[in-house]
């Protein structure tokens, strides 16, 4: 192993802390591709074999394509040890970031893959949670220049230098991160459950509007059919009562145009609808929920429309044409 206490020429650092090229930090490996055309090799394999479309996490257990130890032991695919950091170092995916991981399990990657085996001076965990904080400088300083495809330059790779404090504190480090990484997680779904709860009592409520459940019911209240006919009768009224004619709003005259009456709608529908299906297929907005309910019961008073309450909760609306068929 490389003496990992070489001190590099680079900003000052914590006490005990020292800056170290990557090269003095573990052993490299390279990657290959098995020979597709040779079946055994890809066949009912059980080794992973890591190529950059496995690299989405920070990190690795499984992938995508497993081999063989046949293909282990005749091609240029070598076992990587657990714990070993894993570099893509050839991918147009370089372009907008540089994809590393820490890989969980004993595997072989392809030939766009590096991969470094730290020794016993380094925590495997610290050396991923600092390359990737490091990782737009190592993009910027070994990015290659002129290829097709945006690659990493392995020499410039190799002497890369960051910080490396004393073990303890690796672990110290790691931990820290870890705490805090779970608490944001446990955040993300604390919110996801949040969501999903709002959506759901957005719903119960507009359900519960539509069933005339949103509020208490007193039984001394006057049945509908008494308020339906005070509500009539006040209508009544007030059309006999002579009132200047009052030209309707150009918004409500084109919100009226965009919808169909409630009893054509049904007609229309063929089947019975619930209130909330009834009011989206004929057209009423939001704001219009006043107007749907007036003639609702206009269409109840005439007996063109009816209610069917199989239960306590559901309500279905139906023309009574259809009901007498």
């Amino acid at each position: 192993n490389s003496d990992i206490n070489e001190i590099i020429a680079q900003p000052s650092l914590p006490e005990g802390w020292i800056w170290a090229r990557y090269d003095q930090l573990g052993k490299w490996s390279g990657g290959g591709t098995p020979s597709k055309r040779i079946v055994s090799y890809w066949t009912n394999g059980s080794i992973p074999w890591i190529s950059p479309k496995d690299m989405k996490s920070q990190k690795i257990y499984d992938s995508q394509d497993k081999i063989t130890q046949e293909a282990i032991q005749n091609s240029s695919a070598k076992l990587i040890p657990s714990g070993s950091l894993l570099f893509v170092v050839r991918s147009g995916i370089i372009q907008r970031t540089l994809p590393v991981a820490s890989l969980k399990v004993e595997a072989a990657v392809n030939q766009d893959l590096k991969a470094l085996t730290p020794n016993e001076s380094v925590n495997e965990d610290y050396l991923l949670y600092s390359t990737i904080a490091l990782g737009e400088n190592i993009r910027h300083h070994c990015s290659k220049d002129g290829t097709t495809v945006q690659s990493i330059e392995f020499k410039l790779l190799r002497d890369f230098t960051i910080p490396i404090p004393p073990l303890e504190e690796q672990q110290e480090i790691v931990d820290k991160i870890e705490r805090h990484e779970f608490s944001l997680i446990e955040v993300e779904e604390l919110i996801d459950a949040n969501l999903i709860h709002t959506v759901r009592l957005r719903q119960s409520i507009l359900k519960r509007a539509f069933q005339g459940r949103l509020v208490p019911q007193d039984p001394d209240d006057e049945p509908a059919s008494k308020l339906l006919k005070r509500i009539l009768d006040e209508k009544a009224r007030r059309m006999r009562e002579p009132k200047l004619i009052k030209r309707p709003k150009r918004r409500d005259y084109a919100m009226s145009k965009m919808r169909s009456g409630l009893y054509e709608t049904l007609v229309e529908a063929k089947t019975q609808l619930t209130p909330e299906d009834l009011f989206n297929k004929a057209g009423f907005q939001k704001e219009m929920i006043d107007e749907f309910y007036q003639e609702l019961r206009e269409e109840v008073n005439q007996m063109k429309i009816i209610e069917i309450r199989p239960n306590k909760t559901d309500v279905y609306l139906k023309v009574v044409e259809n009901e007498n068929k």
